[in-house]
């Protein structure tokens, strides 16, 4: 019984006078009936496109200084490691200045200072190199370490 009924609008057979199944004629429409955008239309989607644009490349500069912050801080970092290892090494913390640039390494634009202080064990003291952004004293990176210091022997030498 429902194979009689779909058969007829499968087929596009007509029953009292009207066309059944998928017979839509769309050569005679009217312009007012065919579709497409308005210009209204057009320019709401050119709006909204618009406004994806502006958030995603304002999402990517946010990223970049982000990222450029980021490989400032490990310069910094790094800087004040290598120093803090440079003075326990060559034992300059205990007569060279304690402070200075980086222009020996191409890094004129952050400057150091040490301090060093006793550990409270004896014979160690701990040696703190900070790097500072020149013009800024807000963006600091610190590095410090313990650095043997031998104790002095009768006549007043180190060994």
């Amino acid at each position: 019984m429902l194979a009689l009924w779909l058969a007829p609008n499968l087929f596009g057979v007509q029953t009292r006078g009207k066309p059944l199944g998928n017979t839509a004629r769309a050569s005679s429409r009217t312009p007012k009936e065919r579709r497409g955008f308005t210009l209204i239309e057009a320019l709401a989607a050119v709006a909204i496109v618009s406004i994806g644009v502006v958030a995603v490349l304002g999402g990517l500069g946010a990223v970049a200084k982000t990222e450029a912050r980021a490989r400032e801080t490990e310069a910094m970092v790094r800087l004040a490691s290598d120093k803090v290892e440079e003075l326990i090494a060559t034992r300059d913390y205990l007569t060279a200045a304690t402070n200075g640039d980086f222009q020996e390494l191409g890094e004129a634009r952050f400057t150091w200072a040490a301090q060093v202080y006793p550990s409270g064990i004896e014979s160690l003291d701990v040696v703190e190199v900070t790097v500072t952004r020149e013009g800024t004293d807000d963006k600091t990176a610190t590095a410090s370490a313990l650095a043997y210091t031998p104790p002095l022997i009768g006549g007043g030498g180190t060994l």
